[in-house]
């Protein structure tokens, strides 16, 4: 996977999470890695940027809130987008800690292991593609949160949208592999 992937990946783990002051502390910082990245990514985040530095800290986290906690539609679990809280669910749950597990992570968060920024924050450190192919296993469900946030005009459905076209790109050794 390539370094600009995995950047891509660590901004939008941090970017989906809800925010704190940490996260408006660290923009200047946020905007420095915005900056290595290809134009089309470097412009979507940048626009994600402007929304949180135009922004009160209370108004995006009620945004945040409003959006990824109060709407089932809209939630960040990807296996609850799949299988709501059927017998799969708990099989997938315990798969991807055994993914986590074998890639040499181990989960310390309050979070279940199918949180995407979770899964995004795995596939940016992950030394193999294993977090990308977690990524796109679970493609249909992150296009349908884009279409989700779309609708609602939500500042984070470009997130979505880049997080879409990345998971959705052939890799290098793929085009390679083709030719």
């Amino acid at each position: 996977m390539s370094e600009s992937n995995r950047l891509t990946f660590k901004l939008l783990s941090i970017f989906l999470q809800y925010p704190d002051e940490r996260l408006q502390g660290s923009l200047a910082h946020m905007e420095e890695f915005r900056a290595m990245l290809p134009e089309k990514s470097s412009v979507i985040l940048g626009r994600f940027l402007d929304w949180l530095r135009n922004t009160s800290l209370l108004q995006a986290q009620e945004h945040y809130t409003q959006t990824f906690d109060l709407s089932p539609q809209t939630c960040l679990y990807l296996t609850w987008r799949r299988w709501s809280d059927g017998k799969e669910r708990g099989q997938e749950l315990t798969r991807l800690l055994q993914a986590y597990r074998d890639g040499g992570f181990e989960c310390v968060s309050k979070d279940l292991p199918d949180y995407l920024p979770m899964v995004l924050e795995f596939s940016s450190a992950c030394p193999d593609d294993s977090g990308l192919g977690l990524l796109r296993e679970f493609g249909p469900e992150i296009e349908k949160l884009h279409v989700d946030l779309r609708k609602s005009e939500s500042p984070y459905a470009d997130l979505l949208l880049l997080l879409t076209e990345t998971v959705a790109a052939p890799r290098a050794e793929d085009t390679k592999e083709r030719r």
